[in-house]
């Protein structure tokens, strides 16, 4: 059994960074499978798993939303958002569980890799997709500020659906990872994926992923590149003209950004409504009842109910009715809910992933965990499935990483 438990991690493990291509259910089965093969490992080699308390402190956001249900005694109206929390607390308990060794530089390059492999696979299925049901023309229609391509990916793909914010999130992730492999050990080969990368986004126009992954591209060239000045000057300027060239050709991505100026100050009126003022109206109500109930929260389940009473109160449109809104932002999702302590409980948690990252030091991930919690700014990123697999998943490789180096080198050094 023991053996059978090690290899089951090097199949398993990889496996979790293959979710984007599944259902839902997949990947939760995936970490039940994971969770059941560390408990067999412990009990083959007779051993406990040392879960240190400030490790315990990342199940912190599962306990916010399960303490307040029971002080609130909504215990049974708030399981929807109790399951969807539950990552939080599986996921670490699981994966601090699993030997260090298991996360050493070569693994988790694989880990890495089959992860942009997935990516890879994806982007050239939704071309394929794409191009199997539209003509080349068809890509160039823009209804309503969005393109055919964006609209075909999010209301009329069935299979491989993952919303474009998750998806390119996951995108700026391995785009660093890539670019970071080329300037640092000139892997060149992975420019494939930036190329690839960079193209999807593009044409899913998912503003503030783009903006920062072009930010990220262009800052790793010009400053942690070896390159020579002369070298990055050249190669800064092929970069800066093949992205604008996507900037210029892209279907829809003047009339996407243009949108956010022109409907920023109109508010939803019948059925003339777009993602920028459907926003301002999801942030104007969510403020308004932060300022009544910023003390205890409205409660989880009351949440969506709230929103949707301000909505109709506020706004002659029909918006809300066709989709729920929540907030839109991760934070005044639990500020709202929750009230002031489970918020100021969820900045802690936040400080202490800071913490990690500071000392982990590793511009990785520094750089996904400013993607991540600007996402939380303008998403319920951390409410939605892959939003919270993606981010514990990474959270906890690298934090397995680092301990892995941190016994490394005290092994060397005794």
């Amino acid at each position: 059994m023991k053996k059978a438990t090690e290899k089951l991690f090097l199949f398993l493990i990889p496996c979790l960074f293959t979710f984007p291509l599944f259902k839902e259910s997949i990947s939760t089965f995936m970490i039940i499978l994971l969770a059941a093969n560390t408990l067999f490992y412990h009990f083959s080699h007779k051993t406990f798993p040392d879960l240190k308390l400030k490790n315990l402190l990342l199940t912190l956001p599962f306990w916010i939303l399960f303490s307040y249900s029971m002080v609130s005694n909504q215990l049974f109206e708030n399981q929807s958002h109790l399951q969807h929390a539950l990552f939080f607390l599986i996921i670490p308990l699981c994966f601090l569980s699993i030997p260090n060794h298991f996360f050493d530089s070569e693994k988790m390059d694989l880990y890495f890799s089959v992860l942009k492999i997935t990516s890879l696979l994806i982007c050239v299925f939704y071309i394929a997709s794409y191009f199997y049901y539209h003509n080349f023309k068809e890509l160039f229609i823009v209804f309503q500020n969005v393109s055919s391509f964006r609209n075909y990916i999010y209301d009329d793909l069935k299979i491989i659906k993952i919303h474009p914010t998750y998806f390119t999130s996951i995108l700026v992730l391995c785009s660093t990872h890539a670019f970071e492999r080329v300037i640092k050990q000139k892997k060149y080969f992975e420019l494939l994926y930036i190329f690839v990368f960079l193209l999807i986004s593009f044409l899913l126009i998912t503003k503030l992923n783009l903006i920062f992954l072009i930010l990220v591209l262009l800052g790793m060239q010009l400053f942690r590149s070896q390159f020579t000045f002369k070298k990055k000057m050249v190669l800064t300027a092929m970069l800066t003209m093949a992205i604008s060239l996507l900037v210029f050709l892209t279907p829809g991505i003047k009339s996407r950004f243009m949108e956010v100026i022109n409907s920023a100050n109109r508010p939803p009126q019948g059925v003339e409504f777009d993602s920028t003022n459907i926003r301002k109206a999801i942030f104007d109500c969510s403020i308004s009842i932060l300022k009544t109930d910023y003390l205890y929260g409205v409660g989880f389940a009351n949440l969506q109910n709230k929103l949707n009473d301000c909505y109709a109160s506020n706004y002659d449109s029909s918006f809300y009715k066709e989709t729920e809104y929540m907030t839109h932002n991760y934070f005044l999702y639990l500020f709202i809910s929750s009230g002031i302590f489970g918020f100021a409980c969820f900045l802690f948690y936040v400080m202490q992933v800071i913490k990690i990252a500071l000392k982990i030091n590793n511009f990785v991930f520094n750089i996904f965990l400013i993607n991540i919690f600007l996402m939380c700014c303008i998403e319920d990123f951390l409410f939605r499935h892959y939003g919270i697999f993606f981010f514990q998943l990474i959270l906890l490789c690298f934090i397995k990483a680092s301990d892995f180096k941190t016994l490394e080198n005290k092994s060397i050094t005794q």
